[in-house]
């Protein structure tokens, strides 16, 4: 298992890219700091700055997409395990009533 610091110096690594030009390939951007403000766009991060080139719009949004999606699938699990948990829950508690009913005696 990674250590924790490594992961977080990787995450650290991920936001670090997201917020520099280079990340998303503008010409004349990869002299700049994440901290520049982009031409044309003051005080705004590169993450934040629109691209020129549509396929790598493209690629955000399929990426995106794809990551909507797994994380529709994933509550899509955890509704079903919360409904299976809350049905098992419910069928305990009825064998427990039943139970208890017909061990008193009448």
């Amino acid at each position: 298992m990674a250590d924790s610091t490594d992961q977080t110096s990787e995450f650290f690594d991920w936001v670090r890219k997201m917020w520099t030009p280079e990340a998303y390939g503008l010409p004349g951007m990869a002299a700049m700091s994440a901290t520049t403000p982009m031409p044309g766009f003051p005080g705004m991060p590169a993450m934040f700055t629109p691209t020129a080139d549509p396929k790598e719009i493209e690629r955000r949004i399929n990426e995106l997409q794809a990551v909507e999606n797994w994380l529709k699938m994933n509550v899509g699990f955890i509704q079903m395990t919360v409904k299976t948990l809350e049905l098992q829950k419910s069928a305990l508690e009825s064998i427990t009533s039943t139970a208890a009913a017909a061990s008193k005696p009448r």
